[in-house]
């Protein structure tokens, strides 16, 4: 028994020091990831957007106007428009992209049934860790993130990729950077 305890202990130990040593070689981005996460999951629009590249926001004010011009059906379009405080498609260019961002997602936040109590209960019950992160050169790092939180009648765990981009010096989550990138090719520039 006492061979089994000198064998086991140092192999825990290891264990434990490998698991701290992999947890230390994170990006020092992964933080604002969390931050991200953190912001998302509880509904903190107005700190999430400033988390969040000024291209990507743009980006999603363009795909949002695209989508109020593709609503059905007018009641459809008159619909999304109240949802976002407005009266007509137009009133989209007189606002921010951040703007933009912040009245979808209060707008997805009001749909929901009860969302006080809901935003309550996952912000006692929020967890995340980040299980590791991979730089794709100098200015772009990808952050694994396991996230566990309870609503009000469910359990939830779920990885979640985000992304980070560097804005000047400072890291900012791409929404952008998940997407495919299509390029036509030259079949003549292709070899068998």
């Amino acid at each position: 028994m006492r061979t089994i305890a000198i064998l086991v202990l140092p192999c825990l130990f290891l264990a434990t020091a490998l698991g701290q040593a992999a947890e230390t070689k994170l990006h020092a981005s992964h933080k604002i990831a969390e931050k991200y996460l953190t912001a998302t999951h509880l509904h903190q629009w107005s700190y999430a957007v400033k988390m969040i590249e000024k291209k990507s926001l743009e980006n999603l004010k363009r795909i949002q106007k695209r989508f109020l011009q593709n609503a059905p059906t007018m009641s459809a379009e008159e619909d999304l428009l109240r949802l976002l405080g407005m009266t007509e498609i137009s009133d989209i260019d007189g606002l921010s992209a951040e703007e933009v961002f912040i009245r979808r997602a209060k707008a997805n936040t009001a749909r929901l049934p009860d969302p006080e109590k809901r935003i309550a209960r996952i912000k006692a019950t929020l967890q995340m860790r980040t299980l590791s992160t991979a730089a794709e050169g100098s200015d772009m790092v990808h952050a694994l993130v396991r996230v566990r939180y309870e609503t009000v009648d469910r359990s939830f765990s779920e990885l979640a990729l985000v992304s980070l981009t560097k804005e000047g010096t400072v890291w900012k989550v791409s929404l952008d950077a998940q997407e495919p990138k299509i390029v036509r090719i030259d079949p003549k520039s292709t070899t068998p």
